[in-house]
């Protein structure tokens, strides 16, 4: 992406006369912050573990794909499907409250509920923010969440020595951008 230092500049690259704002600024990738609901349905003696923001090291903005296109269907005035894309968010695993604890619950709630023929998710909806330089909130995303597609709780390795993540995915059945 290239940034230009006046209008000038600009005006010669694009052939054009053009309005330029005098005050732009980019959206940062590491300005963010996730929120949970407070209350998450756990069937397990940890019922009170809440998931912190500033667990999250990072997660996939939501993202609207477009299904296969049968012409057959098109040609017929079917329009082509969309769907919102899993939603992938890596947890920094931490000693006390043990995060791995807290989503070994959640796995076995789920795998319960499953083995009795319910599909549902512990967590209901979560709120991807924003935020500019002064940790104001500039985009909102409601994420509501159809089920869990997976956890994976990492892997051991001798060389490494980086902190150890979680990641939980997350299939969308409708994503809002609230502002």
């Amino acid at each position: 992406m290239a940034y230009f230092n006046n209008s000038k500049e600009l005006h010669e690259k694009l052939g054009r006369n053009i309005l330029v704002p005098q005050l732009a600024e980019p959206k940062i990738n590491n300005r963010f912050i996730v929120t949970f609901p407070e209350t998450v349905n756990l069937e397990s003696e940890d019922k009170n573990f809440k998931i912190e923001s500033w667990l999250v090291n990072s997660i996939n903005k939501p993202k609207l794909t477009m299904g296969e296109i049968n012409y057959k269907e098109t040609i017929r005035g079917h329009m082509p499907r969309y769907h919102w894309d899993d939603i992938e968010v890596t947890f920094m695993s931490i000693i006390e409250p043990s995060t791995s604890q807290y989503f070994n619950n959640l796995a076995e709630s789920l795998i319960k509920k499953s083995i009795e023929g319910i599909v549902s998710t512990p967590i209901p909806y979560f709120f991807i923010d924003t935020l500019d330089p002064t940790g104001v909130t500039i985009e909102k995303w409601k994420v509501i969440v159809e089920y869990i597609v997976s956890i994976d709780f990492g892997k051991f390795d001798l060389a490494d020595d980086k902190i150890q993540e979680i990641k939980v995915v997350f299939r969308p059945s409708k994503c809002v951008n609230l502002y």
